[in-house]
């Protein structure tokens, strides 16, 4: 059954949108409603499932790169993530509607412990794998669902491509526990490190100022609010001059929510979110007019899903 949100939805969803942890006081003072009304409403798309969270964490800075890959198969959604549970760990599941139907997402520290992975998971789905092509995702914009809520689209976030940081064992504790347990409060947090609230807000504190945890961003259910969504890999003369041109371009797009610069054999791929295929017709015409673009490649996701 396919949800809807309404004007205050949306409202609520701005505030909290890369800030999931702001007090309803704060949110209801910003909308001009009472604190009950905006603890009701959130509680509300909580249980409907219409959002969930997450903290938004450059892992780079701990270490990580993101491999993907690119894979056409014959075994369906449910059989895939059998092989992967029972092989891997760490990863990203996304199945597409097009050919190469599954995109493996695995975040790694070095090639070898790339390939150890991948070729422990492939021995066992080889012989349903029709294709195969592997890349790196180097830098991915976070840009706001502009075209769902008020949100400026100079409210944006880069993750990858930065130096590793060195974290304290309760730094890594907390930024672990965060992942695990989005929604646990501060204080819970506290407790299960072992640590004073006031040492716990003086680490998130370190954690922030490294940029190392980035947000709390609060995610939609696509399929519930009945949002399609779609990859577009752009192929363009490749200049620095360029793709910084393409950049703004895609950036200043409300429907764009994930920009990505990777190593696969286009110049940029982005992500956006639509309600409707005429609204994204238009985009894409539009995008044609504005850019010279060589190439175009249309790729609709069908649902993702986080393994681990």
């Amino acid at each position: 059954m396919n949800k809807i949100l309404d004007a205050w939805d949306t409202k609520i969803l701005s505030e909290i949108e890369f800030d999931y942890r702001k007090s309803h006081q704060e949110i209801a003072k910003k909308i001009k409603r009472s604190k009950t009304f905006v603890t009701y409403r959130i509680k509300k798309m909580e249980d409907e499932g219409l959002i969930k969270y997450q903290p938004l964490i450059d892992y780079s800075t701990l270490g990580y790169t993101y491999y993907r890959v690119i894979i056409e198969t014959i075994l369906d959604k449910k059989e895939i993530i059998k092989y992967i549970k029972e092989s891997v760990k760490t990863i990203w599941l996304v199945e597409k509607y097009d050919q190469e139907n599954f995109v493996l997402v695995f975040a790694v520290k070095s090639f070898g412990e790339f390939q150890e992975a991948w070729e422990q998971l492939y021995e066992r789905i080889a012989p349903h794998v029709l294709s195969k092509n592997i890349s790196l995702a180097y830098r991915v914009y976070h840009m706001p669902m502009t075209f769902l809520t008020n949100h400026s689209r100079d409210d944006y976030y880069i993750t990858g491509a930065s130096n590793p940081k060195k974290l304290t064992e309760q730094e890594e504790k907390i930024v672990d526990y965060l992942i695990k347990n989005p929604s646990s409060s501060f204080k819970d947090i506290a407790k299960m490190v072992h640590i004073s609230i006031n040492t716990f807000k003086k680490l998130l504190s370190n954690l922030y100022r490294n940029k190392i945890i980035l947000a709390f961003q609060t995610l939609i259910n696509k399929e519930l609010l009945h949002i399609q969504h779609y990859k577009l890999f752009l192929s363009f003369d490749f200049t620095s001059k360029n793709k910084m041109k393409v950049i703004e371009l895609l950036k200043n797009n409300p429907n764009v929510v994930y920009l990505s610069e990777t190593s696969y054999s286009y110049d940029l791929e982005c992500e956006l979110y639509t309600f409707d295929n005429s609204s994204f017709e238009k985009i894409i015409r539009d995008l044609k007019t504005t850019f010279p673009f060589r190439r175009i490649v249309i790729s609709q996701m069908k649902s993702e899903e986080k393994l681990s």
